[in-house]
C-alpha cells in the first residue's frame, strides 16, 4: 500500500504573487481615484493682497524689534531680563 506523506508547505511563489497581486491591484486603485489637491504655488499666494499685506506688517514689526533692541542696549540696560534664582539652588 502506498504511504501518504504530509501535505507540502505553502510554496513561496504563490505567496510573492499574491503579494504581487495585492500591490497591483492597490495601484490601480490609487490610479483611478481623484488626484490630491495641489496648494497654491508661492507665486500666486503673493498676488494676494492679504498675504502681502501680512508680509509688510511682519517686516515693520521686525524692524520694531530691532531698533527697540538697539536702544535697549544703549541705555545699558540688560538684553535678557534676569530670572530669580531657584529656592533651594546649591550655589
Amino acid at each position: 500500500s502506498p504511504v501518504l506523506s504530509p501535505a507540502p508547505p505553502p510554496s513561496p511563489i504563490r505567496s510573492l504573487g499574491y503579494r504581487a497581486t495585492t500591490i497591483r491591484l492597490r495601484a490601480q486603485a490609487a490610479s483611478t481615484s481623484s488626484p490630491p489637491l495641489q496648494l497654491p504655488s508661492a507665486s500666486r499666494r503673493e498676488d494676494r493682497p492679504e498675504v502681502t499685506a501680512l508680509q509688510g506688517q511682519v517686516t515693520a514689526l521686525q524692524a520694531q524689534v530691532i531698533a527697540l533692541q538697539g536702544q535697549q542696549r544703549l541705555a545699558g540696560g540688560p538684553t535678557q531680563p534676569e530670572l530669580p534664582e531657584e529656592a533651594g539652588s546649591g550655589s
